[in-house]
């Protein structure tokens, strides 16, 4: 077993340089970043103040894994490759399931009934218990919280805002009532089990 000082060394290490890594970022690209890419003569443009957050913590991270390495090489070096092709294959896993299910979910929203199902749920004339039915059941139809979500906001943002406003809910609880009945279903789900 390592030291306890070595095997948190890589949590501490991510946060701090996470935090540098925000300061430095800025200060080494400036405003904008440009890149030409071959075959392209127009420029790439990125705006670094909107990436520099996701900058910071691949980098953070990145050092973390290498420090990890470094102090755990030892003890890692028989079982990386059989760990390494775990972790893929539940990466990958878990990514045909999450795009399985917006597919399934996007089919769903093409259906007549879908249209229907949606313009009744529109008359629940409160906006939170609106939104929180609506996003359940669109949730439970297509058996995806996330996939559910997306699909009833991308349908119905524009109404539960304009409810939201009308009735001064800050944006703020609307989004955590929405981010709360997307997972509805899957406790429904799990108490019919």
């Amino acid at each position: 077993m390592p030291h306890p000082l070595i095997a948190i060394l890589p949590l501490i290490l991510v946060g701090v340089l996470n935090l540098c890594f925000t300061w430095w970022i800025p200060s080494w690209y400036g405003a904008q970043s440009s890149i030409t890419l071959p075959g392209n003569p127009t420029p790439i443009l990125t705006d670094i103040k909107k990436t520099t957050a996701i900058w910071a913590v691949q980098a953070a991270l990145l050092s973390g894994i290498l420090v990890v390495l470094i102090f755990g090489w030892r003890n890692i070096r028989g079982r990386l490759a059989e760990g390494s092709r775990t972790a893929v294959a539940g990466a990958l896993l878990a990514a045909m399931n999450t795009a399985s299910e917006y597919g399934f979910g996007a089919v769903i929203a093409a259906l007549p009934g879908f249209v229907v199902l949606s313009g009744v749920l529109q008359a629940i004339p409160n906006p939170l218990l609106n939104e929180a039915i609506s996003i359940t059941v669109l949730a439970g139809i297509t058996g995806s919280a996330s996939g559910g979500m997306s699909i009833a906001l991308a349908a119905m943002a524009e109404h539960f805002v304009q409810a939201a406003q009308a009735t001064g809910i800050p944006m703020e609880v609307l989004h955590r009532v929405a981010a709360m009945a997307s997972g509805g279903w899957t406790h429904c789900h799990t108490m019919a089990r």
